[in-house]
């Protein structure tokens, strides 16, 4: 979840509810931005929400890269694992030399 802290009507001091020390205090519990704003002057209106857009932004490419992680992860039915293939391939050697091998024993021990 993407989130800021947005004080608004900050060209209006005097009406002040929320100190800022106490609104940057509970944005670094929450490890959020503090953006103390005034839509009236455009004060950091803009800078509010290139830093929203940014965190949005960063959000959905850390989901894609996790995506396609776990979709490298992930066994595909259908396509042929290679080297499983490799080990059958020396599984049929390897039987075919032992019996080929035992052939040219029992012929050269002349054994029946």
């Amino acid at each position: 979840v993407n989130r800021i802290l947005v004080g608004n009507k900050n060209d209006t001091p005097d009406r002040k509810v929320v100190l800022t020390e106490d609104a940057q205090r509970f944005a670094d519990q929450m490890a959020i931005q503090l953006f103390e704003t005034s839509a009236k002057e455009n004060i950091n209106v803009e800078e509010m929400f290139l830093a929203i857009t940014r965190q949005v932004l960063r959000t959905k490419k850390e989901r894609k890269e996790r995506q396609a992680i776990q979709n490298n992860d992930t066994l595909k039915l259908g396509k042929p694992n290679k080297s499983k293939r490799k080990y059958c391939k020396w599984i049929i050697l390897h039987n075919f030399y032992i019996t080929r091998r035992k052939a040219d024993i029992h012929q050269h021990f002349q054994i029946k």
